[in-house]
């Protein structure tokens, strides 16, 4: 009863969507009135001590861009995790398999995935318990720093260990942030790119697939993988804009955020490049080979009987319109922005004060 008391946050977020794609509207509803509640519990503390405004160029409640950004993204990025939890399942389960024997192989090898992360697997309590450790560790030193916040930020804050209501609210918000919704959302979210990539390279090497230039999707059965890929992106993205809030409210630059923002920088990359990589591979393969053999049958079309040309139209129509990539274009600027952004800033932020 202790350890689902402990892992209930990775639960919910594992039955935040039904197996066909809709939002369990319970687990929703309740996700928002605790946010609203705590965002109006850090809003009342800070009014009745007087800190939305702080004077000196202190940063109260309203011009704290770091807290209203937690508050704001704590939902999203429980959601979004979620979502990606739904993809990971359906993606995998629509892929076009060579046969029967290799369906099952992967069903085996995603029952494996899902007892590390429905945390039934010893290894994978080791690795919840190291995230609840750091959003703890982080929570304890948001209070050693707020405890003195000019030595730490230059500046005071409304949550600063002398305001009392503020204190205690806003810390009560970062318990339920920071040790129990992202140490639950980071769990999962990096263990689907390290699953997903372990999966695919098994169904590259064991050649488990049978792609078709006829399929609907126009990417020989593979779309579903780039809004997989993409979804795995984006509770970084959301914890990228979080870190960069608190960075630019303090306007200073520390060790306890920098280094958050470095390694949600360097996550993204690693995501968005490698997750996927074994089925980019094996799409311009298949779409190679697929054209070398339209041109050969080409040469000979005028030996072809009705049914062949017919046959072979089809396929060079079904081959222009498909493409060998699993994004679409929109999905492609998508993907470009989440690796540009965050090296840009990260990196503008990083040299910024030494120059």
């Amino acid at each position: 009863m202790r350890l689902r008391s402990f892992v209930f946050p990775v639960h919910l977020i594992l039955a935040g969507f039904s197996p066909r794609g809709s939002p369990i509207f319970s687990i929703l509803i309740g996700l928002v009135v605790i946010s609203s509640f705590l965002a109006g519990l850090v809003f009342v503390g800070s009014y009745l001590d007087g800190t939305l405004h702080l004077p000196n160029g202190g940063k109260g409640l309203l011009n704290h861009y770091g807290v209203w950004a937690i508050l704001i993204a704590d939902p999203l990025v429980f959601i979004s995790t979620a979502y990606s939890w739904y993809l990971f399942k359906s993606a995998l389960a629509g892929l076009p398999f060579r046969d029967e024997k290799a369906t099952e192989e992967i069903r085996r090898h995603v029952a494996s995935c899902v007892k590390i992360i429905t945390l039934s697997d010893n290894s994978g309590c080791v690795v919840y318990a190291m995230c609840v450790i750091t959003g703890a560790l982080s929570w304890l030193n948001n209070i050693r720093q707020t405890i003195d916040p000019e030595k730490y930020y230059g500046h005071q804050v409304f949550d600063a260990f002398q305001f009392a209501l503020g204190f205690s609210a806003t810390k009560i918000a970062l318990f339920v942030s920071w040790v129990l919704i992202y140490p639950a959302c980071g769990f999962v979210a990096l263990l689907l790119p390290i699953f997903t990539f372990r999966i695919l390279r098994t169904i590259e090497t064991q050649s488990l697939l049978k792609p078709s230039v006829f399929h609907p999707d126009g990417c020989y059965g593979f779309a579903a993988l780039g809004k997989l890929n993409i979804s795995l992106l984006i509770p970084f993205v959301i914890a990228f804009f979080v870190a960069l809030a608190i960075l630019l409210t303090h306007e200073h630059i520390y060790a306890s955020i920098v280094v958050p923002l470095v390694s949600i920088t360097v996550i993204i990359l690693f995501v968005s490049f490698i997750t996927i990589y074994p089925i980019l591979a094996q799409i311009r393969d298949v779409r190679n080979r697929q054209y070398t053999r339209l041109k050969d049958r080409g040469k000979d079309i005028a030996k072809l009987d009705f049914a062949e040309s017919l046959s072979f139209g089809i396929e060079r129509i079904c081959f222009g319109l498909s493409n060998d990539t699993p994004y679409s274009r929109d999905a492609k600027m998508l993907l470009i922005a989440f690796r540009v952004i965050p090296i840009v800033i990260t990196t503008y932020k990083a040299i910024y004060p030494f120059v």
